[in-house]
């Protein structure tokens, strides 16, 4: 069983996730990912997060794990991009 990457965010990282799954003038998919990381920094687990999202955990493991590899405020734009 794989163990999901935990996601800890500074208070400027949540600030900016937050704001962009509020944006109207972001990008849909990269609203949708901060919504992801956001949920995951709660501590819900990826199977829960994909059954309230409507996606499949594989999608939601993806973005978790890429996030907890790259994490840092000047790698948030381009991390979720790709």
């Amino acid at each position: 069983m794989n163990v999901a990457p935990l996601i800890e965010l500074t208070t400027h990282q949540r600030q900016l996730l937050e704001q962009w799954t509020r944006s109207h003038h972001i990008e849909k998919r990269l609203a949708f990912r901060a919504t992801i990381i956001l949920a995951a920094a709660e501590g819900t687990e990826s199977k829960q997060i994909a059954a309230d999202l409507y996606l499949r955990p594989p999608t939601v493991s993806k973005w978790r794990s890429r996030f907890a590899t790259k994490m840092s405020i000047s790698t948030i734009p381009p991390m979720l991009r790709d």
